[in-house]
């Protein structure tokens, strides 16, 4: 899976594979802010697809989702999406 992460106010958006962990799928080299997440599931040597995303258990999944991270503990911070094929 690839995500595009887009700041919201605006900037260099960040693309690129996570990498799988205990309960998700996450990345390590985000910084804390408000963003618009899209998706797409390329395995190598496939066409990429396209997929929905949407803030974990809040609302309809739709192409792009806009979400900012929160305080999980002190200096920690996180965010949770999920995405799926359409």
């Amino acid at each position: 899976m690839e995500v595009t992460l887009t700041p919201a106010g605006g900037g260099k958006a960040i693309t690129g594979p996570g990498f799988h962990f205990p309960g998700g799928f996450g990345r390590n080299d985000v910084p804390v802010g408000t963003y618009k997440a899209t998706a797409r599931y390329a395995p190598p040597g496939e066409q990429p697809v396209g997929m929905t995303v949407r803030v974990r258990n809040k609302g309809a999944y739709a192409d792009s989702a806009t979400f900012a991270f929160a305080e999980l503990v002190p200096n920690v911070y996180q965010a949770e999406l999920e995405m799926k094929l359409p």
